[in-house]
Order: structure tokens, then sequence, then C-alpha cells
């Protein structure tokens, strides 16, 4: 329910999968020239300081102080965080508020990418890479953007991820860019499925202002990609595996529908409110 396995996914998956091939491509052409990510060759924006941590960790404190008395937040699954190693959280998109409700209630530091026009600002843009933000273009794949996920992801790091590659403005899970695959069979890290749930109505597209509702936070159990065997197209088995991600996504939001008591057309009613 909620995840249609259709003829456009498939299309997508082929179109995506070549964009993250290249870059890959590319970024381990780039590693063999600069060294490899994570040290001294790899992006200079990946920022690790005590100012860096520190302020990641007042913002946590706060946030998820704020997130459980006027959102009423909830996370179910908490046990399926791994406590320490590199590890792949990926999520349904529906808000700009994903990023930072996700960082309040998951109790490991998460790195994540945001839109690039938001670190146009100087000051602003150095506030965001203190708190582990790392700027993406919206045209397309970018191998720095790799280089960055690898080098996070081979500190034994969290990294957060939207395998749907943009926000979805409907109840209909879109279909995910095989890179989740990708970068989870490079670097070995597990990934845990994430339902974000009601946090398009905490902030809704076009809004700047924050409403109260009750915010939940499904994790489901990690997932690996599987060992590739002689014969296997590995391109095809990082776009199953980021189906097979998607699916156990659609499969927490079912669930939470469920025990509380709603049914699937719920999320398609308030969709068009």
């Amino acid at each position: 329910p909620g995840l249609c396995l259709h003829a456009r996914r498939k299309n997508s998956l082929i179109a995506y999968r070549c964009d993250w091939n290249k870059a890959a491509s590319m970024a381990e052409e780039r590693e063999a020239v600069s060294g490899p990510a994570g040290g001294r060759g790899a992006d200079a924006r990946f920022v690790d300081s005590a100012f860096s941590r520190g302020l990641y960790g007042a913002c946590h404190g706060v946030g998820w102080v704020l997130s459980k008395v006027f959102l009423r937040a909830e996370v179910i699954g908490r046990e399926n965080i791994p406590a320490k190693g590199r590890v792949i959280f990926a999520s349904n998109h529906r808000s700009y508020a994903d990023p930072p409700l996700l960082g309040f209630m998951i109790r490991r530091p998460l790195h994540f990418v945001a839109k690039a026009e938001l670190f146009r600002n100087a000051l602003f843009g150095r506030v965001l890479r203190n708190v582990h933000a790392f700027p993406v273009s919206r045209s397309g794949i970018d191998r720095e953007m790799l280089r960055w996920a690898m080098a996070v992801l081979e500190a034994e790091r969290a990294l957060l991820l939207f395998p749907e590659g943009t926000r979805s403005m409907g109840d209909e899970l879109l279909p995910p860019r095989p890179g989740i695959g990708c970068l989870a069979q490079k670097s070995g890290a597990p990934v845990i499925p994430t339902y974000i749930h009601n946090s398009w109505r905490i902030l809704p597209p076009g809004s700047a202002i924050i409403r109260p509702h009750k915010l939940y936070v499904c994790l489901g159990k990690p997932m690996r990609v599987p060992e590739l065997s002689e014969g296997d197209v590995r391109s095809q088995v990082h776009a199953e595996f980021s189906l097979q991600v998607m699916t156990s996504i659609s499969n927490l939001r079912s669930d939470l529908l469920k025990s509380i008591g709603r049914g699937e057309p719920c999320d398609q009613e308030e969709g068009a409110r």
C-alpha cells in the first residue's frame, strides 16, 4: 500500500542508474589522484571540529525537547539504531523540515545534504556546514557529493539520505534513485529504512510557519546490499536494493497508519487541504 511499482518507476531507475554510475566512476578516478575519501584529499567541507560537535549537540538537545513538548514526537523502532559505526538512514521526504526533525529525534549525529541555494549566504552556509550539512545541486548527481558521502561513512558516522531525491507532494512515495544501493554497496554500511509522518503538516510547502502536529518517526531493521555473485550486474543490484528500501519505508508507513487507527486514504485527504 502506498507504493506503486509501475513502468514509470522502472524507466526512472534506468535513467538515474546511468547518472550514479557515471558519478561513481568519476569519483574513483579522482580518488586515484587525490587520495582516499576522508583524508587530506577529501572535500574540505566535511567539517569535524569541537565547535561543530558542540553546535550540533546543542541544536539536537534543544530540538529534541521542543519536539517532545510541542510536536508530541514519538520514535518507533529506536532499538534498530546501531550504537556506533557507519550507517545510512533512508527516509521518505515530504517537507523541508525533514532533516532537522530527523536530526532531533535520532540519537546519532546525522550528516545530510541540503540544496545549494541555502549556502549562498556565507554566514548561514558556515552554520549549515557546522551542523553536518553539505550542498547539493538540483541539476543531478554531484561527484563531490558522492565523495563527501563516502568520507562520512568511512569515518564511521551516520548519513541521512532521501532515496526519492526530492520532496513528494502527495501521499504516494516516489520512485527511488539507485544511489542508495551504490553507496551502501561501496561503503558496506547498513541501511535503516525510515518513515517520518506529519512533517509536511508541521512545515507545509510554501510556508515558513511551524505548526504543532503529532510527529512520528519510524525506524525499520537494518538492510544490507546482497553480496554480488558471478554474472550479477552491479547497477541492477543497486536498483533492486533501492526498491527494497522504498518498499520497507512503505511498509513502515502502512504499519503506523494501522497502529494509530487511520486508513490508507488519510494522507490523500490531508494533501487536498
